[in-house]
């Protein structure tokens, strides 16, 4: 920070001059500078020693920024783009079943390393549910999982795609590309 505490001769708003303990924001010397009210402890009423008080804080506010700073580019970025592990189209069909079967079928697997898949139906909408729920076809509010509509592509993010099922009302391609 270039912040800077000191002692400036300033005028009231009558022209009075008084000396002021400002900060100076831009900590050169050159201003702009910003009152510092005096403070008192309190337990005691004791006047506060504004410049450790203001050396503390911006001790700890600089200690903290370098943490945060520290954190936050440990952390991984949400919506880094993932690498392509593979395309696959399969049928989905009235019957539900999981990706895995459906990728069986075709003698295909879920690629390693697959954290993000996007799925496009193409003909007619699918439904998926996971968590040990099956999906069915009914599109009234008895209808369980979430609809997939024709034409739209749908990116999933998923611990395991291998409890993901999927069902549709009558054979529907579905086209599968996987990313991790």
């Amino acid at each position: 920070m270039s912040t800077a505490l000191s002692t400036r001769p300033i005028r009231d708003g009558v022209g009075n001059a008084f000396l002021q303990r400002v900060l100076d924001v831009s900590g050169t010397g050159a201003g702009p500078f910003l009152p510092v009210q005096a403070l008192v402890g309190p337990e005691d009423g004791l006047p506060i020693d504004i410049e450790a008080l203001f050396a503390a804080l911006l001790s700890a506010v600089e200690t903290a920024a370098d943490r945060i700073e520290s954190a936050l580019a440990a952390l991984p970025v949400p919506d880094a783009p993932f690498a392509p592990l593979g395309h696959r189209t399969v049928t989905v069909t009235a019957t539900a079943q999981t990706l895995a079967a459906l990728l069986s079928a075709v003698s295909a697997t879920i690629p390693n390393g697959a954290k993000l898949v996007y799925l496009q139906p193409r003909g007619d909408g699918i439904r998926y549910a996971h968590g040990g729920a099956t999906p069915t076809t009914a599109s009234d509010a008895t209808g369980i999982g979430t609809a997939l509509y024709e034409g739209a592509q749908y990116p999933l993010r998923m611990a395991d795609f291998a409890t993901l099922k999927l069902i549709a009302p009558a054979s529907t391609v579905l086209a599968i590309e996987f990313r991790g």
